[in-house]
């Protein structure tokens, strides 16, 4: 049996014999790259115009008998898609997934000689078998499983080699039996250690179980599997399957990345990024943000939209000693956007929102974020939705639609996100006063709780919270906790303008419930609150401080101030 009748023997599915001796015909002369296209168009694999995948099947088959690796560093195999004609020649049913893995996996066997694009791709160990002529009469089945080779010796005048490749495969038989050979189909449920890890990890397959996966991840880990490493730092971090250890994290990330896969590299930053204080190294600032930098780029230049999406982060806001550059930020995010991410359309959304690059024509950036944050939303991305809500509520750069923003804030809320949770509660208030609704009042209340209990520094749902309590909308009539929320809404980062007024009208007044005094009136404290709001020109505190001076309340009188504060008052 020559060299090429056992490389198509080996392939993980059975061709037709017009394919064979096609392949045949190719094999005897692929001296030049247009005389194997040729072979695959007469064998009806090729169209006119051969497309890449077509071409990268092809390749892929005759790779192993060694006769167009140079050919193959031409090729980008990054995207490659099941080729059209597939389903034509192969009799045994198999997807295209397993497909595509065999074809990779035939190229890893060239990884030296491959461009790095092959080289960047994570190895996944193949069982292999060696096909060879053995003599009759002898029985030999031989089963490779994680590269271990069983070999029984069963019976006389027949030979039988089963090989397997990977996981539920549908594989084939090749039986010889007095020179004559056939072809069985069979089921084998031989599964790769690092996929059963997965599955009892993520509960895909089986009973999701953390203390089996980790036991079964430490055991790939054992054999020399890099994805394993991945897989156990990740359980140290999280603390799942085992007590979270923060330091065999790391190290375990560092030995993925040491294995240039390209979530290693990007988990070892992101843990460096997020724990400082608690990996073995001890890093000054400036050693820090080079190494999240270092490793960022590492894992973006593998392919790594993530890491792709951080360093424009990095690039956009100017962090770990960068200069800001929103050009340099735009590339980074474009490149993740090709690569389908989420976030950086929404992030590409923002930058052109902000008018931080330059505009073709009045009004071009808005509809770059338009369709920036739309194609994000469309991937599920609760940000995206929110952003899309407010163009939408505000009519920027879209017509103005209501209808259309509440959607898009409810889908985005229903994802947790909590900007938009804000933008739901808001509405249902505002369409609850006018009916009084209080079951939509209290819906509102919760809301506005679950915006706060997630961010400490809102101040706007701080405000309204204060608001509901001081009215009895929704929950009880509590003026102590409407005071509270108030001054909690004026202590934030960005103190909400209104809260000033009402907290000072508040203490103007004096409040009282059920003949209970919970505030006491106290001017002083209401003039206080008035001038602060002045400072942030809100047009309440300098009508109310205008009423103040001239009544003369606690205050010398003065007219000409109150006129003063009246009509800065109206020019807000």
């Amino acid at each position: 049996m020559c060299i090429r009748d056992r490389f198509i023997d080996k392939l993980p599915f059975k061709v037709s014999q017009k394919i064979i001796d096609e392949f045949k015909i190719a094999a005897n002369n692929v001296a030049a790259l247009n005389t194997a296209q040729e072979a695959c168009r007469t064998a009806g694999l090729l169209q006119r115009k051969e497309s890449k995948a077509n071409i990268a099947f092809y390749f892929s088959l005759l790779s192993r008998i060694g006769t167009i690796c140079s050919v193959l560093q031409d090729l980008d195999l990054r995207d490659i898609k099941p080729p059209a004609p597939v389903k034509e020649f192969i009799q045994v049913p198999i997807d295209s997934k397993r497909l595509r893995e065999f074809i990779r996996k035939t190229m890893l066997e060239f990884k030296p000689k491959m461009p790095s694009m092959i080289a960047s791709q994570e190895p996944i160990i193949v069982p292999q078998i060696e096909i060879r002529e053995i003599e009759v009469p002898k029985i030999i089945e031989k089963i490779v499983v994680q590269k271990v080779e069983v070999e029984k010796i069963v019976t006389q005048e027949v030979v039988k080699i089963v090989e397997v490749k990977v996981p539920f495969e549908k594989i084939v038989e090749k039986i010889v039996y007095q020179g004559k050979t056939e072809y069985i189909k069979q089921e084998v449920r031989i599964q790769d250690p690092i996929i059963v890890a997965h599955q009892l990890y993520f509960g895909h397959g089986s009973e999701q179980n953390y203390n089996k996966a980790f036991n079964k991840y430490l055991e790939c880990h054992n054999q020399g599997i890099p994805e394993a490493a991945l897989c156990l730092g990740r359980m140290y971090e999280e603390g799942k399957g085992v007590e979270r250890d923060l330091w065999k994290a790391y190290e375990y990330y560092k030995q993925a990345a040491q294995s240039e896969l390209p979530d290693g590299y990007y988990r070892l930053g992101e843990l460096i990024e997020n724990y400082p204080r608690n990996i073995p190294e001890q890093l000054s600032e400036k050693e820090r943000g080079e190494q999240i930098i270092r490793l960022f780029k590492a894992a973006a230049h593998l392919d790594h939209s993530e890491a792709q999406t951080e360093l424009g982060f990095i690039y956009e806001k100017g962090l770990y000693g960068q200069k800001q550059d929103i050009t340099q930020a735009v590339e980074y995010y474009k490149t993740a956007a090709e690569n389908k991410n989420a976030r950086a359309l929404n992030n590409l959304g923002v930058i052109y929102e902000s008018h931080l690059v330059p505009e073709k024509y009045p009004g071009h950036n808005l509809e770059l974020a338009f369709q920036s944050f739309k194609q994000s939303a469309a991937m599920g991305n609760a940000a995206a939705m929110t952003n899309l809500g407010e163009m939408y509520e505000e009519g920027r750069g879209v017509p103005l639609d209501l209808k259309l923003a509440i959607k898009y804030f409810e889908q985005a809320a229903e994802k947790g996100d909590t900007s938009a949770k804000y933008y739901v509660a808001y509405h249902k208030l505002n369409s609850a006063s006018s009916a009084h609704d209080q079951q939509v009042f209290e819906t509102s209340a919760d809301l506005f709780r679950e915006v706060v209990h997630k961010d400490k520094d809102h101040s706007q749902a701080y405000f309204y919270l204060a608001f509901l309590h001081e009215r009895g909308y929704g929950v009880d009539i509590d003026l102590t906790t409407a005071e509270r929320y108030y001054l909690k809404a004026l202590s934030c980062s960005k103190p909400y303008p209104r809260a000033f007024a009402k907290l000072a009208d508040l203490y103007y007044y004096g409040r009282s419930y059920k003949g209970r005094a919970d505030v006491q009136p106290d001017i002083q404290k209401a003039i206080h609150f008035y001038e602060k709001g002045l400072q942030l020109n809100d047009a309440e505190c300098f009508n109310d401080l205008g009423v103040i001076y001239e009544e003369g309340l606690e205050v010398r009188q003065d007219v000409n101030k109150a006129h003063e504060y009246y009509i800065k008052s109206a020019e807000q």
